[in-house]
């Protein structure tokens, strides 16, 4: 100390103020390089560093490098065929530049795709490719971008005043800044997602290789010995069908995500036009009457009668009433065939507590004038009479017998048997009530080969027809699949192998002509097929 100010004495201010700006931005240049050089070299392919915002993951370049390990052990060079999406167009417009046979497809999602060895798809296509490569295609899954951390958005001053007298977090911010360490700042906060292998917020890719392709290469897992075809339990009858109608507009406007269908007992169809919230009228040629609706959301504020959020399920009553799942709204609404508001429920006592629906989609009525309601988001079913008042409710999450999982399709026959797509039980359930319809039993299931992913679109519907018959859609493959009432298949049409191809198809309904109704949410339109008959 004596040293120094010896040393200074005789300095002019000016002189040390000079000085001590240049010592000051002296450290800084150090701080600078310092940070400079760990973000070009230590942090840079990884979610710590925060000079960099939204990046590729060095999963993508593995990917890269896997792909042409594929190609060039299967070809000799880069021609190996490789189908991307939008999600993953970033980075592999430029990775894959010099591959001739690359395949960018968007989000138009086709049996064409397994003509391509290797695909990779992010994660807004996961659910829709998985039943296309399901069986035949081995998959891995990779991070394909992350984002920095933004803990620091909704700070304020409070908050801020509380951390920095935080000791513990003073000294977590500091390892962050300083070092881009997050293990102390994760100790202090209890956030788990701040490790490389779980970070948040960050985006998947999944790679999918052909097995016939990757039974070829070791390294990935599985000998060299062809897989045992799965046997398709619907091969004895599966047909190419065309529709022999497509609709696309009523009235003034396009469909827009259609979804259950109702025939009257005049013949005529009622549909919801889901994402146009309305119900549409059509008489039984598919000409359009009339229709009815507008968007409110009960989150938003008091929905008021005949408006609607999504409806999905819609039938008709021996009253001729029009009943509605109004989805997103959690209520039933009822009008005449005219449009005009007859009454709703959203609310009920059982034994004195208050009930609601969570996302209802299915409904049916049955001859006596029962409403039957697939609460689906609450795995169950729910009655009422046609005023809307409680009468008993059946089924809860699992998967024994009498058990739902996501049950959506309902329909009811002229004994009041009821038929239940359960759709994650990937089953056709069927109820049947006891005398005075308070009890419904489990008294009959049968598996299907379908429903095999967990996605927001994948809700079946069923339909019964005059004979008997069961039908219901597979909205990811596009497929209407029938059966007797004891659950035997009769007939398929439909999917990647048919020369007209379905979208997402949801609704279902037999025309009382014997045509087969279907709406396509993908593709916006009503379909109408006239199936052959099964011997």
């Amino acid at each position: 100390m004596v040293g120094l100010i010896i040393l200074l004495r005789g300095w002019h201010t000016k002189t040390f103020a000079k000085t001590m700006l240049l010592t000051f931005f002296a450290i800084l240049s150090v701080l600078t390089f310092r940070t400079a050089y760990r973000a070009a070299y230590i942090n840079y392919d990884n979610a710590k560093e925060f000079l960099v915002y939204a990046h590729s993951t060095r999963d993508m370049k593995d990917v890269l490098e896997q792909i042409e390990t594929i190609s060039k052990r299967l070809y000799g060079d880069k021609s190996i065929k490789v189908a991307y999406d939008n999600d993953s167009l970033y980075p592999f417009w430029w990775y894959l530049r010099d591959y001739p046979n690359r395949v960018w497809y968007g989000d138009n999602i086709t049996k064409d795709l397994r003509d391509s060895p290797v695909i990779l798809v992010g994660s807004a296509n996961f659910a829709k490719i998985e039943p296309l490569v399901r069986d035949d295609y081995l998959m891995y899954e990779y991070k394909r971008m992350w984002w920095p951390t933004e803990f620091y958005r909704n700070q304020t001053l409070s908050t801020i005043w509380t951390d920095l007298t935080n000791p513990a977090m003073r000294s977590a911010l500091w390892q962050i800044w300083f070092n881009r360490d997050y293990t102390e700042y994760a100790s202090v906060t209890g956030n788990t997602s701040l490790t490389l292998a779980t970070w948040s917020p960050s985006d998947l890719l999944r790679m999918y290789i052909r097995k016939d392709v990757a039974s070829q290469i070791w390294e990935y897992g599985i000998t060299p010995q062809p897989e045992e075809p799965k046997i398709d339990p619907y091969a004895s009858n599966t047909i190419s069908l065309d529709p022999v109608k497509v609709i696309s507009v009523a009235g003034q406007s396009t469909f827009s995500a259609p979804r259950g269908i109702a025939v009257a007992p005049d013949g005529s169809l009622f549909v919801a036009d889901s994402r146009n919230h309305r119900i549409v009228h059509l008489d039984p040629t598919g000409l359009y009457l009339n229709s009815w609706g507008s968007y409110a959301n009960v989150l938003e504020g008091p929905a008021p009668e005949g408006t609607f959020n999504e409806p999905w399920g819609v039938a008709v009553g021996p009253d001729g009433l029009v009943y509605v799942a109004d989805t997103w709204n959690h209520r039933i609404q009822v009008f005449t065939p005219e449009g005009t508001f007859v009454r709703m429920w959203s609310e009920w006592q059982v034994q004195g507590v208050i009930d609601s629906f969570w996302g209802p989609r299915g409904i049916a009525v049955d001859t006596q004038g029962h409403v039957l309601v697939t609460d689906t988001g609450k795995q169950r079913v729910v009655v009422f009479d046609s005023q809307g008042n409680y009468l008993t409710q059946f089924g809860e999450r699992g998967l024994a017998e009498g058990q739902l999982d996501e049950p959506v399709g309902i329909a009811v026959d002229a004994t009041g048997k009821v038929y239940i797509a359960d759709t994650w039980n990937n089953r056709v359930q069927v109820f049947a009530p006891n005398a005075d319809f308070t009890i419904y039993t489990s008294v009959l299931t049968w598996e299907v080969d379908a429903w095999t992913s967990d996605s927001l679109d994948n809700k079946p519907f069923i339909a019964l027809s005059p004979d008997g018959d069961v039908y219901i859609t597979d909205p990811d493959l596009g497929r209407v699949i029938r059966f007797d009432s004891e659950g035997n298949f009769l007939e398929l049409w439909g999917g990647y192998e048919n020369e007209y191809l379905m979208g997402i198809i949801s609704g279902i309904a037999i025309g009382q002509d014997g045509s087969v109704w279907v709406s396509d949410a993908l593709n916006n339109t009503l379909l109408v097929f006239e199936p052959p008959a099964v011997p």
